[in-house]
């Protein structure tokens, strides 16, 4: 499985304190990002700044640590997962950690022939 389980909240509550920021109360509902696989992280670009966050499947929230989604008045946005992650992460899992790489509007039949070519894996 691609690495995700590590606490948003608990870990932006964190941060924010030790920055003196306030921990953000709602989520905004007009903006969303969507999921990315990078180097096997699970990930979400700002789409505010030029920041990325680690995300979590289970947390479908995102908050970015560099602008403080200060555009939404440092409220959660939504994070939007393709419905087939776990077929996406299984591709990904045969290639080594700086391969598993998946960007949104990415096909699964085009990381299998990624694999075929740079793997020989069928």
């Amino acid at each position: 499985m691609i690495k995700s389980q590590i606490g948003i909240e608990n870990f932006t509550k964190n941060f924010l304190r030790k920055c003196g920021k306030p921990f953000p109360v709602s989520t905004h509902e007009g903006v969303a990002v969507k999921a990315e696989i990078n180097y096997g992280r699970l990930i979400a670009k700002c789409p505010f700044c030029t920041g990325a966050e680690l995300i979590d499947r289970n947390d479908k929230r995102f908050f970015c640590l560099s602008c403080f989604n200060k555009s939404v008045n440092g409220n959660w946005i939504r994070v939007e997962f393709p419905d087939n992650l776990t077929e996406i992460e299984a591709v990904l899992e045969q290639r080594t950690e700086t391969n598993q790489n998946w960007q949104h509007g990415e096909e699964v039949m085009f990381l299998k022939s990624e694999n075929t070519k740079n793997l020989g894996v069928v």
